[in-house]
Protein backbone atom coordinates (compact mmCIF):
# COMPACT_ATOMS: atom_id res chain seq x y z
CA UNK A 1 0.00 0.00 0.00
CA UNK A 2 2.83 2.40 0.76
CA UNK A 3 4.35 1.82 -2.68
CA UNK A 4 1.02 2.23 -4.46
CA UNK A 5 0.35 5.46 -2.56
CA UNK A 6 3.70 6.80 -3.67
CA UNK A 7 3.00 5.77 -7.26
CA UNK A 8 -0.41 7.40 -7.18
CA UNK A 9 0.96 10.56 -5.58
CA UNK A 10 3.78 10.65 -8.12
CA UNK A 11 1.31 10.42 -10.99
CA UNK A 12 -0.78 13.17 -9.43
CA UNK A 13 2.25 15.44 -9.15
CA UNK A 14 3.26 14.64 -12.71
CA UNK A 15 -0.21 15.38 -14.06
CA UNK A 16 -0.31 18.70 -12.20
CA UNK A 17 3.11 19.69 -13.53
CA UNK A 18 2.43 18.73 -17.15
CA UNK A 19 -0.96 20.37 -17.23
CA UNK A 20 0.23 23.50 -15.42
CA UNK A 21 2.94 23.90 -18.04
CA UNK A 22 0.44 23.40 -20.86
CA UNK A 23 -2.07 25.83 -19.41
CA UNK A 24 0.62 28.39 -18.56
CA UNK A 25 2.04 28.13 -22.08
CA UNK A 26 -1.34 28.74 -23.66
CA UNK A 27 -2.01 31.63 -21.28
CA UNK A 28 1.35 33.12 -22.23
CA UNK A 29 0.55 32.77 -25.92
CA UNK A 30 -2.72 34.61 -25.42
CA UNK A 31 -0.92 37.40 -23.58
CA UNK A 32 1.56 37.78 -26.42
CA UNK A 33 -1.33 38.76 -28.65
CA UNK A 34 -1.64 41.68 -26.24
CA UNK A 35 -5.14 42.85 -25.62
CA UNK A 36 -4.63 43.90 -21.97
CA UNK A 37 -1.99 44.67 -19.41
CA UNK A 38 -0.38 41.60 -17.82
CA UNK A 39 -1.68 40.82 -14.36
CA UNK A 40 0.86 41.02 -11.54
CA UNK A 41 -0.51 37.72 -10.24
CA UNK A 42 -0.23 34.46 -12.24
CA UNK A 43 -3.62 33.12 -13.32
CA UNK A 44 -5.22 30.75 -10.82
CA UNK A 45 -6.00 27.34 -12.26
CA UNK A 46 -7.98 24.92 -10.12
CA UNK A 47 -7.54 21.14 -10.12
CA UNK A 48 -10.61 20.47 -12.24
CA UNK A 49 -9.35 22.86 -14.92
CA UNK A 50 -5.89 21.30 -14.81
CA UNK A 51 -7.19 17.80 -15.27
CA UNK A 52 -9.65 18.84 -17.95
CA UNK A 53 -6.71 20.29 -19.87
CA UNK A 54 -4.67 17.15 -19.22
CA UNK A 55 -7.48 14.94 -20.45
CA UNK A 56 -7.82 17.01 -23.62
CA UNK A 57 -4.06 16.91 -24.30
CA UNK A 58 -3.77 13.14 -23.79
CA UNK A 59 -6.95 11.93 -25.45
CA UNK A 60 -5.89 13.03 -28.94
CA UNK A 61 -2.61 11.03 -29.03
CA UNK A 62 -4.29 8.08 -27.30
CA UNK A 63 -6.99 8.11 -29.96
CA UNK A 64 -4.29 8.10 -32.64
CA UNK A 65 -2.71 5.10 -30.91
CA UNK A 66 -5.87 3.06 -30.39
CA UNK A 67 -7.40 3.82 -33.80
CA UNK A 68 -4.51 2.58 -35.99
CA UNK A 69 -4.05 -0.41 -33.68
CA UNK A 70 -7.66 -1.40 -34.26
CA UNK A 71 -7.09 -0.99 -38.01
CA UNK A 72 -4.16 -3.41 -37.76
CA UNK A 73 -6.26 -5.91 -35.79
CA UNK A 74 -9.04 -5.66 -38.38
CA UNK A 75 -6.62 -6.58 -41.17
CA UNK A 76 -6.76 -3.20 -42.90
CA UNK A 77 -3.06 -3.47 -43.76
CA UNK A 78 -2.93 -7.21 -44.37
CA UNK A 79 -2.90 -10.39 -42.35
CA UNK A 80 -0.98 -10.56 -39.07
CA UNK A 81 0.63 -13.50 -37.33
CA UNK A 82 -0.92 -14.65 -34.04
CA UNK A 83 2.16 -13.30 -32.22
CA UNK A 84 1.71 -9.86 -33.81
CA UNK A 85 -1.98 -9.82 -32.92
CA UNK A 86 -1.15 -10.63 -29.30
CA UNK A 87 1.39 -7.81 -29.13
CA UNK A 88 -1.13 -5.36 -30.60
CA UNK A 89 -3.78 -6.52 -28.14
CA UNK A 90 -1.36 -5.93 -25.28
CA UNK A 91 -0.70 -2.38 -26.51
CA UNK A 92 -4.44 -1.79 -26.77
CA UNK A 93 -5.03 -3.01 -23.23
CA UNK A 94 -2.36 -0.79 -21.74
CA UNK A 95 -3.46 2.21 -23.80
CA UNK A 96 -6.96 1.61 -22.49
CA UNK A 97 -5.61 1.49 -18.95
CA UNK A 98 -3.85 4.80 -19.49
CA UNK A 99 -7.10 6.29 -20.79
CA UNK A 100 -8.92 5.06 -17.67
CA UNK A 101 -6.25 6.53 -15.40
CA UNK A 102 -6.65 9.89 -17.13
CA UNK A 103 -10.42 9.66 -16.71
CA UNK A 104 -10.10 8.71 -13.03
CA UNK A 105 -7.82 11.63 -12.22
CA UNK A 106 -10.14 13.99 -14.09
CA UNK A 107 -13.23 12.63 -12.28
CA UNK A 108 -11.45 12.86 -8.92
CA UNK A 109 -10.48 16.49 -9.50
CA UNK A 110 -14.02 17.42 -10.57
CA UNK A 111 -15.46 15.65 -7.53
CA UNK A 112 -13.01 17.43 -5.22
CA UNK A 113 -13.95 20.78 -6.76
CA UNK A 114 -17.69 20.10 -6.50
CA UNK A 115 -18.00 20.40 -10.28
CA UNK A 116 -19.10 16.84 -11.07
CA UNK A 117 -22.63 16.68 -12.46
CA UNK A 118 -24.85 13.64 -12.76
CA UNK A 119 -27.91 13.19 -14.94
CA UNK A 120 -30.28 10.62 -13.50
CA UNK A 121 -32.78 8.82 -15.70
CA UNK A 122 -35.42 6.25 -14.83
CA UNK A 123 -34.02 2.85 -15.74
CA UNK A 124 -34.53 -0.84 -14.97
CA UNK A 125 -31.75 -1.47 -12.41
CA UNK A 126 -32.03 -5.25 -12.81
CA UNK A 127 -31.49 -5.14 -16.58
CA UNK A 128 -28.71 -2.59 -16.22
CA UNK A 129 -26.87 -4.65 -13.57
CA UNK A 130 -27.14 -7.78 -15.72
CA UNK A 131 -25.79 -5.81 -18.69
CA UNK A 132 -22.72 -4.67 -16.73
CA UNK A 133 -22.06 -8.09 -15.14
CA UNK A 134 -22.31 -9.93 -18.47
CA UNK A 135 -19.18 -8.11 -19.66
CA UNK A 136 -17.14 -9.87 -16.95
CA UNK A 137 -18.28 -13.43 -17.67
CA UNK A 138 -15.44 -14.23 -20.07
CA UNK A 139 -12.72 -12.80 -17.81
CA UNK A 140 -14.03 -14.69 -14.78
CA UNK A 141 -14.17 -17.95 -16.72
CA UNK A 142 -10.57 -17.62 -17.93
CA UNK A 143 -9.44 -16.99 -14.36
CA UNK A 144 -11.20 -20.15 -13.20
CA UNK A 145 -13.81 -18.24 -11.19
CA UNK A 146 -17.53 -18.85 -10.80
CA UNK A 147 -19.35 -15.57 -11.56
CA UNK A 148 -22.87 -15.73 -10.12
CA UNK A 149 -25.31 -13.10 -11.41
CA UNK A 150 -28.25 -13.20 -8.99
CA UNK A 151 -30.54 -10.59 -10.51
CA UNK A 152 -34.35 -10.96 -10.56
CA UNK A 153 -36.12 -11.09 -13.91
CA UNK A 154 -38.67 -8.53 -12.73
CA UNK A 155 -38.23 -4.89 -13.66
CA UNK A 156 -36.87 -2.57 -10.96
CA UNK A 157 -37.35 1.05 -12.06
CA UNK A 158 -35.12 3.52 -10.28
CA UNK A 159 -33.50 6.88 -11.02
CA UNK A 160 -29.71 6.85 -11.52
CA UNK A 161 -27.03 8.07 -13.91
CA UNK A 162 -26.16 4.97 -16.00
CA UNK A 163 -22.74 6.22 -17.12
CA UNK A 164 -21.60 6.91 -13.56
CA UNK A 165 -23.21 3.79 -12.10
CA UNK A 166 -21.40 1.77 -14.77
CA UNK A 167 -18.12 3.13 -13.37
CA UNK A 168 -19.17 2.09 -9.86
CA UNK A 169 -20.21 -1.47 -10.71
CA UNK A 170 -17.29 -1.97 -13.09
CA UNK A 171 -14.85 -1.02 -10.32
CA UNK A 172 -16.49 -3.32 -7.75
CA UNK A 173 -16.62 -6.30 -10.11
CA UNK A 174 -13.08 -5.73 -11.40
CA UNK A 175 -11.70 -5.65 -7.85
CA UNK A 176 -13.61 -8.79 -6.88
CA UNK A 177 -12.32 -10.71 -9.91
CA UNK A 178 -8.75 -9.43 -9.64
CA UNK A 179 -8.40 -10.27 -5.96
CA UNK A 180 -10.05 -13.69 -5.90
CA UNK A 181 -7.74 -16.67 -6.50
CA UNK A 182 -8.48 -19.38 -9.04
CA UNK A 183 -11.25 -21.70 -7.90
CA UNK A 184 -13.11 -18.99 -6.00
CA UNK A 185 -16.38 -17.28 -6.75
CA UNK A 186 -17.76 -13.78 -7.27
CA UNK A 187 -21.43 -12.92 -6.88
CA UNK A 188 -23.43 -9.83 -7.82
CA UNK A 189 -26.94 -9.58 -6.39
CA UNK A 190 -29.78 -7.05 -6.58
CA UNK A 191 -32.43 -6.73 -3.87
CA UNK A 192 -34.99 -4.02 -3.16
CA UNK A 193 -37.79 -2.89 -0.90
CA UNK A 194 -40.18 0.02 -1.13
CA UNK A 195 -37.57 2.59 -0.07
CA UNK A 196 -34.20 1.39 -1.32
CA UNK A 197 -32.44 -0.83 -3.85
CA UNK A 198 -29.21 -2.68 -3.08
CA UNK A 199 -26.49 -4.05 -5.36
CA UNK A 200 -24.06 -6.37 -3.56
CA UNK A 201 -20.77 -7.63 -4.98
CA UNK A 202 -19.12 -10.34 -2.89
CA UNK A 203 -16.14 -12.61 -3.40
CA UNK A 204 -14.24 -15.46 -1.76
CA UNK A 205 -10.91 -13.69 -2.13
CA UNK A 206 -8.16 -12.81 0.29
CA UNK A 207 -10.17 -10.29 2.30
CA UNK A 208 -9.03 -7.03 3.86
CA UNK A 209 -7.56 -6.55 7.33
CA UNK A 210 -9.65 -4.55 9.79
CA UNK A 211 -7.14 -1.73 10.16
CA UNK A 212 -7.16 -1.19 6.36
CA UNK A 213 -10.94 -1.13 5.92
CA UNK A 214 -11.21 2.29 7.58
CA UNK A 215 -9.06 3.84 4.82
CA UNK A 216 -10.12 1.71 1.88
CA UNK A 217 -12.18 4.53 0.30
CA UNK A 218 -9.37 7.08 0.61
CA UNK A 219 -7.62 8.17 -2.58
CA UNK A 220 -4.41 6.25 -3.42
CA UNK A 221 -5.15 3.53 -0.85
CA UNK A 222 -4.99 -0.16 -1.74
CA UNK A 223 -5.01 -3.12 0.61
CA UNK A 224 -1.53 -4.47 1.30
CA UNK A 225 -1.53 -8.19 0.56
CA UNK A 226 0.07 -10.59 -1.85
CA UNK A 227 -2.99 -11.33 -3.98
CA UNK A 228 -3.65 -7.64 -4.56
CA UNK A 229 0.02 -7.14 -5.35
CA UNK A 230 -0.56 -8.96 -8.63
CA UNK A 231 -2.31 -5.93 -10.07
CA UNK A 232 -1.62 -2.25 -10.31
CA UNK A 233 -4.03 0.66 -10.39
CA UNK A 234 -4.29 4.36 -9.73
CA UNK A 235 -5.65 3.83 -6.21
CA UNK A 236 -8.64 6.06 -7.04
CA UNK A 237 -11.29 3.54 -8.08
CA UNK A 238 -13.07 2.93 -4.76
CA UNK A 239 -12.72 6.56 -3.72
CA UNK A 240 -14.48 7.68 -6.91
CA UNK A 241 -17.09 4.92 -6.62
CA UNK A 242 -18.04 6.00 -3.10
CA UNK A 243 -18.40 9.66 -4.08
CA UNK A 244 -20.45 8.84 -7.18
CA UNK A 245 -22.82 6.79 -5.04
CA UNK A 246 -23.05 9.67 -2.56
CA UNK A 247 -24.02 12.00 -5.43
CA UNK A 248 -26.97 9.61 -5.88
CA UNK A 249 -27.74 10.15 -2.16
CA UNK A 250 -26.75 6.55 -1.47
CA UNK A 251 -23.90 4.82 0.34
CA UNK A 252 -21.47 1.91 0.05
CA UNK A 253 -20.99 -0.54 2.91
CA UNK A 254 -18.06 -2.94 3.14
CA UNK A 255 -17.73 -6.17 5.12
CA UNK A 256 -14.53 -8.19 4.89
CA UNK A 257 -12.72 -10.98 6.68
CA UNK A 258 -9.07 -11.80 5.91
CA UNK A 259 -8.85 -15.18 4.26
CA UNK A 260 -12.61 -15.42 3.67
CA UNK A 261 -13.57 -12.64 1.28
CA UNK A 262 -15.12 -9.21 0.87
CA UNK A 263 -18.62 -7.89 0.21
CA UNK A 264 -19.45 -4.34 -0.89
CA UNK A 265 -23.04 -3.18 -1.03
CA UNK A 266 -24.31 -0.13 -2.91
CA UNK A 267 -27.56 1.22 -1.47
CA UNK A 268 -29.62 3.66 -3.55
CA UNK A 269 -32.84 5.42 -2.53
CA UNK A 270 -35.89 4.89 -4.71
CA UNK A 271 -37.91 7.74 -6.14
CA UNK A 272 -36.55 11.03 -7.46
CA UNK A 273 -37.31 13.57 -4.75
CA UNK A 274 -33.70 13.54 -3.52
CA UNK A 275 -32.40 14.84 -6.89
CA UNK A 276 -32.40 18.47 -7.94
CA UNK A 277 -34.34 19.29 -11.09
CA UNK A 278 -31.12 19.88 -13.07
CA UNK A 279 -29.95 16.37 -12.11
CA UNK A 280 -32.95 14.67 -13.74
CA UNK A 281 -33.77 13.66 -17.28
CA UNK A 282 -37.26 12.73 -18.24
CA UNK A 283 -36.21 10.96 -21.45
CA UNK A 284 -38.73 8.15 -22.01
CA UNK A 285 -36.15 5.53 -22.88
CA UNK A 286 -33.19 6.70 -20.83
CA UNK A 287 -31.05 3.64 -21.32
CA UNK A 288 -31.13 4.17 -25.07
CA UNK A 289 -29.72 7.69 -24.71
CA UNK A 290 -26.62 6.39 -22.95
CA UNK A 291 -23.89 5.53 -25.43
CA UNK A 292 -23.19 2.11 -23.97
CA UNK A 293 -21.37 1.00 -27.13
CA UNK A 294 -18.75 3.69 -26.60
CA UNK A 295 -18.31 2.68 -22.98
CA UNK A 296 -17.83 -0.96 -23.93
CA UNK A 297 -15.34 -0.12 -26.67
CA UNK A 298 -13.18 1.92 -24.32
CA UNK A 299 -13.28 -0.49 -21.37
CA UNK A 300 -13.89 -4.01 -22.63
CA UNK A 301 -10.26 -4.78 -23.52
CA UNK A 302 -9.23 -3.75 -20.00
CA UNK A 303 -12.01 -5.88 -18.51
CA UNK A 304 -11.01 -8.86 -20.65
CA UNK A 305 -7.40 -8.49 -19.53
CA UNK A 306 -8.55 -9.43 -16.02
CA UNK A 307 -8.74 -12.98 -17.34
CA UNK A 308 -4.97 -13.05 -17.67
CA UNK A 309 -4.49 -14.51 -14.23
CA UNK A 310 -0.99 -14.87 -12.90
CA UNK A 311 0.04 -18.46 -13.59
CA UNK A 312 2.55 -20.27 -11.46
CA UNK A 313 5.26 -20.66 -14.05
CA UNK A 314 7.23 -23.82 -14.57
CA UNK A 315 10.68 -23.44 -16.11
CA UNK A 316 11.12 -25.16 -19.46
CA UNK A 317 14.19 -26.22 -21.43
CA UNK A 318 17.06 -28.32 -20.15
CA UNK A 319 18.14 -28.20 -16.52
CA UNK A 320 21.55 -26.82 -17.43
CA UNK A 321 20.11 -23.62 -18.94
CA UNK A 322 20.52 -20.69 -16.50
CA UNK A 323 17.42 -20.11 -14.38
CA UNK A 324 16.03 -16.55 -14.14
CA UNK A 325 13.44 -15.36 -11.64
CA UNK A 326 11.35 -12.39 -12.85
CA UNK A 327 9.47 -10.53 -10.09
CA UNK A 328 6.91 -7.85 -10.90
CA UNK A 329 3.31 -7.17 -9.85
CA UNK A 330 2.35 -6.27 -13.43
CA UNK A 331 1.27 -9.47 -15.17
CA UNK A 332 1.71 -7.91 -18.62
CA UNK A 333 5.30 -6.88 -17.94
CA UNK A 334 6.16 -10.31 -16.53
CA UNK A 335 4.66 -11.95 -19.60
CA UNK A 336 6.54 -9.57 -21.91
CA UNK A 337 9.89 -10.30 -20.24
CA UNK A 338 9.17 -14.03 -20.16
CA UNK A 339 8.59 -14.11 -23.92
CA UNK A 340 11.84 -12.30 -24.65
CA UNK A 341 14.00 -14.30 -22.22
CA UNK A 342 12.69 -17.84 -22.63
CA UNK A 343 14.72 -18.55 -25.78
CA UNK A 344 17.97 -18.37 -23.79
CA UNK A 345 16.97 -19.11 -20.21
CA UNK A 346 14.56 -20.98 -18.02
CA UNK A 347 12.23 -18.38 -16.51
CA UNK A 348 10.21 -18.39 -13.30
CA UNK A 349 7.78 -15.63 -12.31
CA UNK A 350 6.76 -14.14 -8.96
CA UNK A 351 4.24 -11.43 -8.11
CA UNK A 352 6.09 -9.54 -5.35
CA UNK A 353 9.11 -9.67 -3.07
CA UNK A 354 7.67 -12.17 -0.60
CA UNK A 355 6.59 -14.55 -3.36
CA UNK A 356 9.93 -14.05 -5.09
CA UNK A 357 11.96 -14.84 -1.97
CA UNK A 358 9.97 -18.03 -1.43
CA UNK A 359 10.56 -19.16 -5.02
CA UNK A 360 14.24 -18.18 -4.85
CA UNK A 361 14.77 -20.32 -1.74
CA UNK A 362 13.03 -23.25 -3.36
CA UNK A 363 14.66 -23.04 -6.82
CA UNK A 364 17.94 -21.07 -6.27
CA UNK A 365 17.96 -19.06 -9.51
CA UNK A 366 21.10 -17.97 -11.32
CA UNK A 367 19.84 -14.37 -11.55
CA UNK A 368 16.88 -12.32 -10.31
CA UNK A 369 15.15 -9.48 -12.19
CA UNK A 370 12.82 -7.54 -9.87
CA UNK A 371 10.70 -4.42 -9.89
CA UNK A 372 11.17 -2.12 -6.88
CA UNK A 373 7.74 -0.60 -6.19
CA UNK A 374 5.37 -3.47 -5.39
CA UNK A 375 2.67 -3.89 -2.78
CA UNK A 376 3.66 -6.16 0.06
CA UNK A 377 7.39 -6.86 0.10
CA UNK A 378 9.11 -4.63 -2.47
CA UNK A 379 12.29 -5.09 -4.51
CA UNK A 380 14.59 -3.37 -2.02
CA UNK A 381 13.38 -5.55 0.85
CA UNK A 382 13.84 -8.59 -1.38
CA UNK A 383 17.42 -7.59 -2.21
CA UNK A 384 18.29 -7.16 1.48
CA UNK A 385 16.80 -10.58 2.27
CA UNK A 386 18.76 -12.16 -0.59
CA UNK A 387 22.05 -10.70 0.64
CA UNK A 388 21.40 -11.97 4.19
CA UNK A 389 20.54 -15.52 3.09
CA UNK A 390 23.66 -17.73 3.02
CA UNK A 391 22.21 -19.89 0.27
CA UNK A 392 21.23 -16.96 -1.96
CA UNK A 393 23.72 -14.19 -1.20
CA UNK A 394 25.70 -14.95 -4.37
CA UNK A 395 22.66 -14.64 -6.65
CA UNK A 396 22.90 -11.43 -8.74
CA UNK A 397 19.92 -9.05 -8.65
CA UNK A 398 18.85 -6.56 -11.34
CA UNK A 399 16.33 -3.94 -10.18
CA UNK A 400 13.77 -2.35 -12.50
CA UNK A 401 12.06 0.86 -11.46
CA UNK A 402 10.44 4.11 -12.52
CA UNK A 403 12.35 5.86 -9.71
CA UNK A 404 15.29 7.08 -11.76
CA UNK A 405 17.07 9.69 -9.63
CA UNK A 406 20.69 9.29 -8.55
CA UNK A 407 19.54 8.88 -4.94
CA UNK A 408 17.18 6.06 -5.94
CA UNK A 409 19.96 4.28 -7.81
CA UNK A 410 22.34 4.66 -4.88
CA UNK A 411 19.77 3.23 -2.50
CA UNK A 412 19.22 0.19 -4.71
CA UNK A 413 22.94 -0.45 -5.17
CA UNK A 414 23.58 0.08 -1.45
CA UNK A 415 21.04 -2.62 -0.66
CA UNK A 416 23.08 -5.05 -2.77
CA UNK A 417 21.69 -4.84 -6.29
CA UNK A 418 24.11 -5.73 -9.08
CA UNK A 419 22.44 -3.48 -11.66
CA UNK A 420 19.71 -0.85 -11.80
CA UNK A 421 17.60 -0.22 -14.90
CA UNK A 422 15.12 2.65 -15.19
CA UNK A 423 11.68 2.30 -16.77
CA UNK A 424 10.88 2.56 -19.59
CA UNK A 425 13.75 0.35 -20.67
CA UNK A 426 14.85 -1.56 -23.73
CA UNK A 427 14.54 -5.31 -23.40
CA UNK A 428 17.81 -5.54 -25.36
CA UNK A 429 19.52 -3.57 -22.59
CA UNK A 430 18.14 -5.97 -20.01
CA UNK A 431 19.27 -8.99 -22.03
CA UNK A 432 22.77 -7.50 -22.32
CA UNK A 433 22.96 -6.86 -18.58
CA UNK A 434 21.85 -10.41 -17.83
CA UNK A 435 24.34 -11.87 -20.30
CA UNK A 436 27.21 -9.79 -18.88
CA UNK A 437 26.47 -10.72 -15.28
CA UNK A 438 26.18 -14.41 -16.08
CA UNK A 439 29.43 -14.15 -18.05
CA UNK A 440 31.09 -12.92 -14.87
CA UNK A 441 29.91 -16.11 -13.18
CA UNK A 442 31.40 -18.07 -16.07
CA UNK A 443 34.74 -16.37 -15.48
CA UNK A 444 34.54 -17.48 -11.84
CA UNK A 445 34.23 -21.01 -13.07
CA UNK A 446 37.18 -20.60 -15.43
CA UNK A 447 39.26 -19.13 -12.63
CA UNK A 448 38.44 -22.09 -10.41
CA UNK A 449 39.37 -24.41 -13.26
CA UNK A 450 42.75 -22.69 -13.69
CA UNK A 451 43.54 -22.87 -9.98
CA UNK A 452 42.07 -26.27 -9.18
CA UNK A 453 44.18 -28.58 -7.10
CA UNK A 454 46.77 -30.53 -9.00
CA UNK A 455 46.05 -34.09 -9.93
CA UNK A 456 47.63 -36.50 -7.42
CA UNK A 457 50.85 -38.01 -8.80
CA UNK A 458 50.51 -41.31 -10.58
CA UNK A 459 51.83 -44.22 -8.56
CA UNK A 460 54.60 -46.32 -9.96
CA UNK A 461 52.29 -49.27 -10.38
CA UNK A 462 49.82 -49.33 -13.24
CA UNK A 463 46.44 -48.12 -11.90
CA UNK A 464 43.41 -50.37 -12.30
CA UNK A 465 40.58 -49.47 -14.63
CA UNK A 466 38.33 -47.77 -12.02
CA UNK A 467 41.19 -45.58 -10.82
CA UNK A 468 41.90 -44.53 -14.40
CA UNK A 469 38.25 -43.61 -14.95
CA UNK A 470 37.98 -41.65 -11.70
CA UNK A 471 41.25 -39.82 -12.35
CA UNK A 472 40.11 -38.90 -15.88
CA UNK A 473 36.78 -37.63 -14.52
CA UNK A 474 38.51 -35.59 -11.78
CA UNK A 475 40.73 -33.91 -14.35
CA UNK A 476 37.69 -32.83 -16.37
CA UNK A 477 35.11 -31.97 -13.68
CA UNK A 478 35.09 -28.22 -14.39
CA UNK A 479 34.19 -28.82 -18.05
CA UNK A 480 30.42 -28.27 -18.23
CA UNK A 481 30.09 -30.41 -21.37
CA UNK A 482 32.01 -33.39 -19.97
CA UNK A 483 29.73 -36.46 -20.19
CA UNK A 484 29.83 -40.22 -20.78
CA UNK A 485 30.75 -39.80 -24.45
CA UNK A 486 33.60 -37.47 -23.58
CA UNK A 487 34.81 -39.88 -20.91
CA UNK A 488 34.84 -42.79 -23.36
CA UNK A 489 36.77 -40.68 -25.84
CA UNK A 490 39.34 -39.71 -23.21
CA UNK A 491 39.71 -43.37 -22.23
CA UNK A 492 40.10 -44.33 -25.93
CA UNK A 493 37.33 -46.93 -25.76
CA UNK A 494 33.77 -47.10 -27.03
CA UNK A 495 30.88 -46.06 -24.82
CA UNK A 496 29.49 -49.60 -24.72
CA UNK A 497 32.86 -51.01 -23.59
CA UNK A 498 33.12 -48.27 -20.97
CA UNK A 499 29.67 -49.15 -19.65
CA UNK A 500 30.41 -52.91 -19.55
CA UNK A 501 33.78 -52.54 -17.83
CA UNK A 502 32.37 -50.07 -15.25
CA UNK A 503 29.43 -52.37 -14.63
CA UNK A 504 31.90 -55.17 -13.85
CA UNK A 505 33.55 -53.18 -11.01
CA UNK A 506 30.74 -50.87 -9.84
CA UNK A 507 26.97 -50.64 -10.10
CA UNK A 508 27.10 -47.08 -11.45
CA UNK A 509 26.64 -45.91 -15.01
CA UNK A 510 29.26 -43.55 -16.49
CA UNK A 511 26.85 -40.61 -16.16
CA UNK A 512 26.10 -41.45 -12.52
CA UNK A 513 29.79 -41.81 -11.71
CA UNK A 514 30.55 -38.41 -13.27
CA UNK A 515 27.72 -36.80 -11.26
CA UNK A 516 28.92 -38.39 -8.02
CA UNK A 517 32.49 -37.21 -8.59
CA UNK A 518 31.21 -33.68 -9.30
CA UNK A 519 29.20 -33.65 -6.07
CA UNK A 520 32.07 -35.14 -4.06
CA UNK A 521 34.45 -32.45 -5.35
CA UNK A 522 31.76 -29.84 -4.68
CA UNK A 523 31.39 -30.96 -1.08
CA UNK A 524 35.17 -30.72 -0.59
CA UNK A 525 35.30 -27.19 -1.99
CA UNK A 526 32.35 -26.11 0.17
CA UNK A 527 34.11 -27.43 3.26
CA UNK A 528 37.13 -25.31 2.30
CA UNK A 529 34.97 -22.15 2.32
CA UNK A 530 34.17 -21.64 -1.36
CA UNK A 531 30.81 -20.02 -2.14
CA UNK A 532 27.94 -22.05 -3.56
CA UNK A 533 28.14 -20.24 -6.91
CA UNK A 534 31.90 -20.75 -7.21
CA UNK A 535 31.53 -24.44 -6.45
CA UNK A 536 28.60 -24.96 -8.83
CA UNK A 537 30.47 -23.53 -11.80
CA UNK A 538 33.77 -25.00 -10.66
CA UNK A 539 32.51 -28.59 -10.81
CA UNK A 540 30.87 -28.23 -14.21
CA UNK A 541 27.26 -27.20 -13.56
CA UNK A 542 25.83 -24.50 -15.80
CA UNK A 543 23.40 -23.22 -13.18
CA UNK A 544 23.48 -22.86 -9.41
CA UNK A 545 19.90 -24.14 -9.12
CA UNK A 546 20.74 -27.44 -10.85
CA UNK A 547 23.78 -27.94 -8.63
CA UNK A 548 21.77 -27.16 -5.46
CA UNK A 549 19.01 -29.57 -6.49
CA UNK A 550 21.44 -32.42 -7.18
CA UNK A 551 23.47 -31.69 -4.04
CA UNK A 552 20.33 -31.77 -1.89
CA UNK A 553 19.27 -35.08 -3.43
CA UNK A 554 22.71 -36.62 -2.80
CA UNK A 555 23.61 -35.28 0.65
CA UNK A 556 20.16 -34.59 2.09
CA UNK A 557 20.86 -30.91 2.76
CA UNK A 558 21.45 -27.71 0.85
CA UNK A 559 24.97 -26.67 -0.19
CA UNK A 560 24.88 -23.66 2.17
CA UNK A 561 23.83 -25.82 5.12
CA UNK A 562 26.65 -28.28 4.33
CA UNK A 563 29.10 -25.39 4.07
CA UNK A 564 28.10 -24.05 7.48
CA UNK A 565 28.50 -27.44 9.16
CA UNK A 566 31.88 -28.16 7.58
Amino acid sequence: MRGEALVGGGLLTFFFLVTFLLVTRKSSERKKKGTSEPSPQPPRVDQAELFAALSHELRAPLTLILGPLQDLQNGTFGDLSPEAREEIRRIQVNSGRLMEIVDQFTDSARLDAGQFKILAIQEDLNAFTHFVADRFVSAAKRRGLDLVIDVPDDELWIYFDPEQMDKVLTNLLANAIKFTPTGGSVEIRVTANERTAKISVSDTGCGIAGEEIANIFDAFQQADNQQQARYQGSGLGLSIAQRLVELHHGNIEIHSMPGEGTALTVQLPRGKEHFRQDQLSETPDGFATWDATTVIASRQLVIDSLGEAAVESEPSMEHDQPLLLVIDDDVDLRSYLHRHLKSQYRVLEAVNGADGLQQARHNVPDLIVSDIVMAGSDGLELTREIRQDPELNDVPVILLTAQATAADRLRGLTDGADAYISKPFSVQELQTRISNILAQRQRLRDKLLATREETPPVEEKTPDFLEQVERTIDNCLAEAGFNADALAQRMAISRSVLYERLHAVTDKSPARLILDRRLKRGAKLLSEGASVAEVAYGVGFKSVSHFSQRFREHFGQTPSAYRQQA
